[in-house]
């Protein structure tokens, strides 16, 4: 195998766990209602070192390395996980989150003017950047005006997480396959 396609394979595979990590913590986050901040912050806890453990690992095992940007993320994660189990952190994230919104619907907003005027892409992707910047932008605002819409805040952001992994590993999976076809 040329090192080219190993450094793909291991790029696939890194990108693929860290996705898969995503939409285990938007899955979590989604529950939040049920489970409560405390309970949340203790699972996503154990959940933030495991998936750090992981990084760590597929970092040791595809890039032979522990200083690696994936095992630093991956340490970072860790250390996350144990201020996640003795410290609830849930409650500031859930406070953040409206202003995550905001940030990343101008920063989508901005890039489909970007997509159509500079990089002359296609209409569609224009439209759906527009859109979607648009729908970000108000729910963030949404979530800090409207008190009764802040209570699903952990849900929203869950739904964003969990949309966002798949979409990753459909984009993944499908080019993988595309650059299979292509041999």
């Amino acid at each position: 195998m040329s090192n080219t396609k190993q450094k793909t394979n291991n790029d696939n595979t890194v990108k693929t766990v860290k996705m898969c990590i995503l939409l285990i913590i938007g899955i979590l986050f989604c529950l939040s209602i049920l489970l409560g901040e405390r309970n949340l912050s203790i699972i996503l806890g154990v959940g933030f070192i495991c998936a750090g453990v992981a990084l760590v690992t597929v970092s040791l095992l595809k890039e032979k390395e522990l200083l690696s940007s994936n095992a630093l993320i991956g340490f970072i994660v860790i250390a996350l996980g144990i201020i996640s189990i003795t410290e609830p952190i849930v409650h500031v994230i859930l406070m953040i989150v409206p202003y995550i919104y905001i940030v990343f619907g101008c920063a989508v907003f901005a890039d489909a003017f970007l997509a159509k005027f500079v990089r002359k892409g296609k209409t569609y992707e224009f439209v759906l950047k527009l859109i979607f910047g648009i729908v970000a932008i108000t729910l963030g605002i949404l979530l800090i005006t409207v008190a009764d819409i802040s209570t699903y805040t952990g849900l929203f952001f869950g739904l964003t997480l969990v949309v966002i992994a798949i979409y990753s590993i459909t984009t993944i999976v499908l080019e993988a396959n595309k650059s299979k076809k292509q041999k």
